[in-house]
């Protein structure tokens, strides 16, 4: 089967598309005890270390398989894929086995994925002898243990201009080598609804607009101390507040109308008007929505909470990325936006305030939205391509 375009499968894991474009496929995942279970039928791949890239390697390569089983060694719950329903490709887990050879004897896979840390492991060093096709993932400089094992390979995945270059010292086949940029989870973005989004900005259509996506009770306050800041030079400036927990909606509806701003309800089937200071959008799942209406977004839960939400989504769907200095799950990535100055830092209401003034300015947004972009889609380019080859190898392995 042939492979689709790295350029569709960004699309699909990114979220470029409307929700009408078909709900993209999820991993079922399915915890084994230490009795030794059936081999599923179908194709089966075993992923072998750094459990936190394992995520991202799934969702690009479950796109070519609906039958796909992934088999994960040595990575426990905490850092495996969460699922989300029944319907896609499946995620076993076993430690690390005692007896290799009889562990690939019954689990037969037909392709390994393998970090460079596991390369001089009993279990890598069998699938080698057992003439296992193995993709290997090099995101370190090989030890001389592992040298041995790296010309066995179907395929090496370079993590890095400086790893690429030290392999070709190491006179390791060009032919053998890609070169790729980091390896990362990205999130699938949310969908939304294209006659919504094109319906809302006309609504608020040359007004400047900023979102504060599921922020928490804390956050709250802060997001209206810096629209109140910078309302003051953008005097139509809109605030789109995202709650947390959409049931606070009506609630903190009632306290900032009190307080005296003009405030619309998504919950109550209210729109955004001229007058309309704070859009509470206290529904659920239309994060997508939001980010493709609002050119800035602020991440809740960075500045009082317990880490941000998704940076990537926001980064998929255009819009510029303000946030606190609680990362979360999510550190990786924010450090690198934040290293690149892709992404605005901020501790405080004051420093908010200034962010969006800076911000509003759309050349100014755009420009920080693009380079989020490139780096947050950059972990999914290096998966599909791992993917890619994947798929080559298990269709070879089909034919056979």
């Amino acid at each position: 089967m042939a492979m689709p375009s790295i350029t569709f499968w960004l699309d699909r894991l990114l979220g470029r598309r409307p929700a009408s474009a078909g709900r993209p496929a999820t991993t079922a995942q399915k915890a084994l005890s230490f009795t030794e279970q059936p081999r599923p039928e179908g194709p089966l791949v075993m992923l072998q270390g750094a459990p936190r890239s394992i995520a991202a390697l799934v969702r690009a390569a479950e796109q070519g398989f609906a039958d796909l089983t992934f088999l994960c060694v040595g990575c426990g719950a905490a850092t495996s894929p969460q699922p989300q329903d029944d319907d896609g490709p499946v995620l076993l887990r076993r430690p690390e086995p005692v007896d290799a050879q009889g562990f690939l004897g019954h689990w037969r896979p037909d392709a390994a994925l393998v970090f460079i840390s596991t390369l001089a492991q009993p279990l890598t060093t069998a699938l080698f002898s057992a003439g296992i096709p193995v993709l290997i993932i090099c995101d370190d400089l090989p030890n001389r243990a592992q040298r041995r094992r790296l010309r066995q390979a179907d395929r090496i995945f370079a993590i890095g201009a400086d790893i690429a270059s030290a392999l070709e010292r190491l006179g390791v086949p060009e032919t053998l080598v890609t070169a790729c940029g980091p390896l990362a989870d990205v999130a699938r973005a949310p969908g939304w609804n294209e006659a919504e989004r094109d319906m809302m900005a006309r609504l608020i259509a040359g007004r400047p607009v900023w979102l504060a996506a599921q922020t928490t009770p804390a956050e709250d306050r802060i997001m209206v101390e810096a629209q109140t800041a910078s309302a003051r030079l953008a005097h139509r400036l809109l605030l789109i507040l995202v709650p947390d927990d959409p049931d606070r909606g009506s609630e903190l509806a009632r306290r900032l109308r009190e307080s005296g701003w003009q405030v619309a309800c998504r919950s109550a089937e209210e729109y955004p008007d001229e007058e309309t200071q704070i859009y509470l959008a206290d529904t659920r799942d239309e994060l997508g929505l939001w980010y493709r209406l609002a050119p800035i977004s602020f991440l809740g839960g960075s500045l009082e909470g317990h880490g941000s939400v998704d940076p990537a989504a926001a980064a998929a769907l255009g819009s510029a990325i303000v946030h606190g200095p609680d990362h979360g799950v999510h550190d990786a990535l924010l450090e690198r936006l934040d290293t690149a100055r892709a992404a605005q830092p901020v501790n405080n209401a004051p420093e908010l305030a200034r962010a969006l003034n800076s911000l509003i300015a759309p050349d100014r947004s755009s420009e920080l939205a693009q380079e989020a972009w490139k780096i947050a889609t950059e972990g999914a380019e290096t998966a599909l391509s791992i993917a890619a080859r994947l798929q080559t190898v298990l269709d070879a392995a089909e034919r056979d």
